[in-house]
C-alpha cells in the first residue's frame, strides 16, 4: 500500500455508465489511504464508496477553468479518472496531470473518444484484442497494462445470512438507452426467477439496475420466492456475493473478476451493452465450462450484426443492441427459452468450479494496487496548486 506520508490531493472522477467504473474507482483509492481526494461529477462513486473518503464533492465540473479553481482551492497534484476519457481529457487541457484507468480498452475504435494524450494510461489485461483496436492502442502517449482491478480483500469479515441466489443487473444507464430502460431487466429477471424456482432456490436478493416501477409486476408472479430487492453499497456487494450460493449476472467485467476472485459459481446472463458481449465470450472462451455463459438466441440478437454495427463506433453499436432487447419486452416465449438456458447454466456452475475464477486467475487480481503505484510515481514529485488569494463562486457544493 502506498504510505500515509504523501498527503498529496487528487482530483478523482469515474462515470455512471454500470457501477464497474466505480467500484474500481473504489478498489484503487484502497490502495492509497494518504491521499486526499476531491470527487468530480459520477453520483455512483459518490453513493457506493464511503463519503467519508472525499473532502469535497463537485458535480458539475465542465471547463478548464472549473477544474482549474478546484485544483487551487484544494491543492492538488493532479488527477485519477476511471472510464471518463472527455474529463481526463479536460484535466490534462488545464494542465492536470492525469492517472487514467480504462478496463475496456479492447472496445474502442477511431469513433470512439479515448485520451490518448494523458499522463499515464493504465489499461486493464483482457484475454484478446480484437483488430479493430489496434489502431486506437497504438495512439496512447504512455499505456501500461495492469491486472483485475478489484478489492484487495474482498471476504467480509461479517456476511451477511446466506441467501440461495443473488441476481445482479449492473447499473447501467446512459441517454441512449432511453426509453428502453426497462426492457433487458423485465425479460432477464423473469427468465432469472423462472430458473431459480425450477432450481429449487428460495431466497433470491436482486440488486442492480432495477427498474422497479416494471419489475414489481415480474416479482409478483414469483410468489413463491423470498425475493428482497435494492441497491446497495460497493462493500455490501461484496458481501452479498459471499453469501450467495450461486450468482446470476449480467457480464459486467468487474463484477465477473470479483465473482472470481471470491471462487463463486457464476451464471453469466445475457449481455446487456456492447462490451459485455466480449466478456461473456472471455469467459467462455477462458474456461472449459461455456455452459455457464446464457447468450441471446440468434433469432433474437444477431452476434454478427452487433459486430457489424460497432465498426461505426460503441455509440451506434448500443442504439442497436438497445432498440432489439427493447422489441422484445413483451415477448413470453423469449423469456421462457431464456430460463431452461438459465436453468441448465445454473447446474453447470453450481457442480464445477467456478469458470469466472478462472478468468481472474489468468488476468491477475493486483490492477488495483498496480495502479495506485503507478499514481505514487506519477505525483511523488508534484508541487500542489497554490491558491493565491481568494478564490472565485464554487462550482459546486464544497461538501456532502
Amino acid at each position: 500500500m502506498i504510505g500515509s506520508a504523501s498527503e498529496l490531493g487528487l482530483l478523482v472522477a469515474s462515470v455512471d455508465f454500470g457501477y464497474g467504473s466505480s467500484g474500481k474507482l473504489a478498489s484503487i483509492l484502497a490502495h492509497m489511504p494518504g491521499y486526499r481526494c476531491v470527487l468530480a461529477g459520477s453520483t455512483h462513486s459518490r453513493h457506493i464508496t464511503a463519503s467519508e473518503r472525499f473532502e469535497a464533492y463537485y458535480p458539475g465540473l465542465a471547463t478548464v477553468q472549473d477544474v482549474q479553481e478546484v485544483a487551487r482551492r484544494h491543492r492538488l497534484s493532479g488527477a485519477l479518472v476511471v472510464l471518463n476519457p472527455d474529463f481526463a481529457d479536460l484535466c490534462e487541457r488545464a494542465s492536470l496531470p492525469t492517472v487514467y484507468v480504462d478496463s475496456l480498452a479492447y472496445l474502442w475504435t477511431d469513433y470512439d473518444p479515448v485520451p490518448t494524450g494523458a499522463t499515464a494510461y493504465c489499461a486493464q489485461m483482457f484475454p484478446f484484442l480484437p483488430s479493430l483496436s489496434w489502431p486506437t492502442l497504438r495512439r496512447i502517449r504512455n499505456l501500461q497494462w495492469v491486472e483485475g482491478i478489484v478489492p484487495g480483500s474482498a471476504a467480509p469479515s461479517e456476511p451477511p445470512s446466506s441467501i440461495d441466489a443473488l441476481i445482479n443487473l449492473g447499473g447501467l444507464g446512459t441517454h441512449l438507452l432511453q426509453p428502453h430502460e426497462a426492457a433487458y431487466p423485465v425479460i432477464v429477471v423473469d427468465a432469472a426467477l423462472r430458473a431459480l424456482a425450477r432450481f429449487g432456490a428460495r431466497r433470491v436478493r436482486l440488486t442492480g439496475n432495477l427498474a422497479e416501477a416494471k419489475l414489481s409486476a415480474v416479482v409478483e408472479r414469483h410468489s413463491a420466492l423470498d425475493i428482497e430487492a435494492g441497491p446497495v453499497r460497493h462493500q455490501e456487494f461484496q458481501a452479498l456475493m459471499t453469501s450467495a450460493s450461486v450468482i446470476l449476472t449480467s457480464p459486467g467485467l468487474t463484477t465477473l473478476i470479483e465473482s472470481g476472485a471470491l471462487d463463486r459459481p457464476t451464471v453469466v446472463l445475457p449481455p446487456q451493452n456492447l462490451s459485455q458481449f466480449f466478456n461473456a465470450e472471455a469467459i467462455a472462451l477462458c474456461s472449459d465450462r461455456p455452459g455457464v455463459v446464457v447468450s441471446w438466441p440468434q433469432d433474437v440478437l444477431d452476434r454478427s450484426q452487433v459486430e457489424s454495427v460497432r465498426v461505426d463506433g460503441e455509440d451506434e453499436a448500443l442504439r442497436y443492441i438497445y432498440r432489439v432487447i427493447a422489441a422484445h419486452e413483451n415477448d413470453a416465449d423469449l423469456v421462457e427459452r431464456l430460463a431452461g438456458t438459465i436453468l441448465g447454466a445454473l447446474r453447470e456452475a453450481t457442480a464445477n468450479p467456478s469458470a469466472t475464477a478462472e478468468y481472474a486467475r489468468l488476468v491477475g487480481l493486483d490492477g488495483a494496487g498496480q495502479v495506485a503505484k503507478v499514481v505514487s510515481r506519477t505525483f511523488q514529485a508534484s508541487t500542489p496548486a497554490t491558491a493565491a488569494g481568494p478564490v472565485g463562486t464554487e462550482v459546486g457544493p464544497a461538501r456532502d
